[in-house]
């Protein structure tokens, strides 16, 4: 894999916090900045809810994608993208343009994040991707793991050595992959595409671009991006337009709480909506007091259904004069969509807008 010329370098501030939940990530852990649920019963309020959009045929409707064009392109290729990395050296993200060297047709595709595994699922064929991390068979955080549970081999780092032995041909990363899989990937001749950092629905269309003709499969990926556009502009549409937007915080155990750059602050942008951490300076995750959150006063509270802390809030004199609990407004959605990282993004933002705007649809 070679490097093209880098671009400019923007600093950008660096908190404990990001180390904590980004740099230890490896081939186990999940796609997702939160911490790990606790064990309490899901307490998910997301049945019955009334969207803009019909969830499950929003849903049909992103998971399986074909563009007018069958597999397109000459072999060997090379693949040019923009790319966003951390740089732990200089406190900073460096931006760039990758290039990337494809033999032949990728044919046995093996995704390292979740994210990427559900782009695959919509705009390749299946049958050419040999395997997935076995957090994409967990419900907490994969949007397709039934689909893929017990019907494709799940790795770990410990069944590293099984991977190679299937020898993918093209093997996808990003941001958070541990750096120890990409050298021995690559150490092995395996062909990895970095994919870098992303975070906004921009990103992840231009992320499902690069994918797509990475694969053969621009005509796919077109076609993807093509029908999130609709569906965010017919959710968009259905809308109300209050004179003052909602004021929401996605909150976590712990006292997490997720600024700019995350995905939740990408959904409250879709929906019109305001993420009160990102308002407040928040960058990424970071961990907040019971007593800030007082300060910043929410209107909307949402938290992981698999975390339990929506009972626990309610119940805590701690909170008891926040708005958004004695106007329960603190609502619950799947840890899955709450860190959705693909196209599944629209799933979060036509859910979150059934329950901020009740009654309008």
């Amino acid at each position: 894999m070679h490097f093209a010329g880098w671009g400019v370098t923007v600093p950008v501030p660096f908190f404990r916090w990001l180390i904590l939940f980004f740099l230890p990530v490896t081939l186990l852990l999940p796609d997702t900045a939160f911490c790990e649920p606790e064990p309490d019963a899901p307490d998910s309020e997301t049945t019955g809810i009334r969207s803009p959009l019909d969830m499950e045929t929003l849903r049909a409707e992103l998971s399986h994608v074909r563009g007018n064009t069958v597999s397109t392109g000459s072999w060997p290729r090379r693949v040019f993208y923009d790319q966003s990395v951390y740089d732990p050296d200089r406190n900073a993200f460096k931006y760039g343009v990758r290039i990337v060297e494809i033999p032949d047709t990728p044919v046995r595709i093996f995704p390292h994040s979740t994210g990427v595994a559900e782009i695959l699922w919509a705009i390749c064929p299946r049958k050419r991707i040999i395997g997935f991390r076995d957090v994409t068979a967990n419900p907490e955080y994969s949007v397709i793991a039934e689909e893929i549970r017990n019907q494709y081999p799940l790795f770990t780092p410990r069944r590293t050595k099984e991977l190679i032995r299937l020898r993918p041909d093209l093997v996808f990363t990003v941001y958070y992959s541990s750096p120890e899989f990409r050298n021995t990937m690559k150490e092995v001749g395996i062909p990895v595409m970095d994919l870098g950092h992303f975070g906004s629905f921009a990103s992840i269309r231009k992320q499902i671009v690069i994918i797509g003709n990475a694969i053969g499969e621009g005509g796919n990926a077109a076609a993807l991006v093509k029908r999130m556009d609709g569906k965010l502009a017919e959710l968009q549409q259905r809308l109300p337009s209050p004179e003052i937007p909602p004021r929401l915080l996605c909150y976590n155990r712990g006292g997490y709480v997720t600024g700019r750059t995350t995905s939740f602050d990408a959904v409250c942008n879709m929906i019109g909506a305001v993420n009160v951490a990102a308002e407040q300076g928040v960058v990424s995750v970071s961990r907040i007091e019971p007593e800030t959150l007082l300060q910043w006063n929410p209107d909307v509270i949402v938290v992981p259904a698999e975390s339990g802390l929506k009972e626990r809030i309610g119940k805590s004199d701690e909170f008891a004069v926040a708005a958004a609990v004695r106007n329960d407004s603190v609502h619950t959605l799947p840890a899955a969509l709450l860190s959705a990282d693909s196209q599944f993004m629209l799933l979060t933002a036509n859910l979150l807008a059934g329950l901020v705007y009740e009654g309008s649809f």
